[in-house]
Order: C-alpha cells, then structure tokens, then sequence
C-alpha cells in the first residue's frame, strides 16, 4: 500500500537510538523509510536520513541542480525537488518554502506509487537495500554523472523505475 513508503520530515546532527530502532523495525517489517537528508550543507547528512535502513534524500533546484543548503554525505540516496515548493502554510493559505522536508514527501510520494504498481502486478517488493540499489541504477544524473556527495545518484525517475530501465546510454 502506499502507507508502506513512509516520509519523515525530521532531522538532527546525531542519531538517536529510539528513532533508529523504529527505523529499523519499520524496515525489516518491509516498509521504506524515507528520510530527509537535512539543510546544513557540507556538515553531512542528518538523521534518520543517515541510518542504514532509510532511503535519505537531496533537495534539487528547477534545473535539477543541488540546493545549496541540501545536506551533502556518502549515504545520500537520491533526490527531488525542494526549492520553491508550494506548501500549505500554518492558519490557511499557501506560501513557498525550501528543504529537503519539501523533497521527502515528493520521492515518498513516487516510491509509494512504484510500490503499488508492484503490488498490483504481483512482483516483488525491493527491501531497502535493493531499492537503494535500484535508486543507484535507475536515477538521472542531477550534478555530476554517476553518484556523488550532494544529489546521490539523481533524481528519482518514475518511469525509469517502473520500466526497469537505467538512465545509462
């Protein structure tokens, strides 16, 4: 179901034993975390997004380029848009806000349908780990080709998901 692929907009420098055991749990239930990668640049990625058993993810631009206050780290996983993103705001309305927690729900959003298109054609669902690898393999370049420390390896490609394509030539 689409509650299988689950967003948390929540971050801080060091990880905390309760929040990693939910993680934990959550994953070997076969849920996917997923887990904003957090806003502090070149200090490294936050957590959950740095636990081993969430997907963590970048803000990108318009133009598919890395936010400068997207947090950068080797278990960045993917990306998504997080600059300029039309929110509801507090006491009615909208306004436009920045972040990776504007990112997460986004690539949750995409992986929840990718794992209700599985679901409904009885194939089986990736653990984490495979679908880290499957984010590695079926992403599009955001910054550099291949992955790197600031986008992971691109930005979530639905498509390229659900064909099992890469986006390699």
């Amino acid at each position: 179901s689409l509650h299988d692929a689950l967003p948390i907009c929540l971050g801080s420098s060091s990880p905390s034993a309760t929040i990693k055991a939910a993680c934990e749990r959550a994953a070997a239930a076969g849920a996917w975390v997923i887990a904003a990668a957090g806003n502090e640049g070149n200090a490294g990625i936050g957590y959950p997004g740095g636990f081993a058993s969430t997907i963590s993810v970048a803000a990108i631009d318009r133009n598919f380029r890395v936010a400068n206050f997207s947090s950068r780290g080797d278990k960045l996983d993917c990306s998504g848009p997080g600059v300029d993103i039309v929110s509801c705001k507090p006491g009615g309305g909208y306004q436009s806000m920045s972040g990776t927690s504007m990112a997460t729900p986004f690539v949750a959003g995409l992986l929840g349908l990718y794992r209700a298109a599985l679901v409904a054609r009885n194939l089986p669902i990736p653990t984490t780990l495979e679908l880290r690898e499957q984010l590695f393999s079926r992403s599009t370049d955001a910054y550099t080709p291949g992955d790197d420390r600031r986008t992971g390896p691109g930005w979530v490609t639905p498509l390229l998901l659900a064909l099992n394509l890469t986006a390699d030539p």
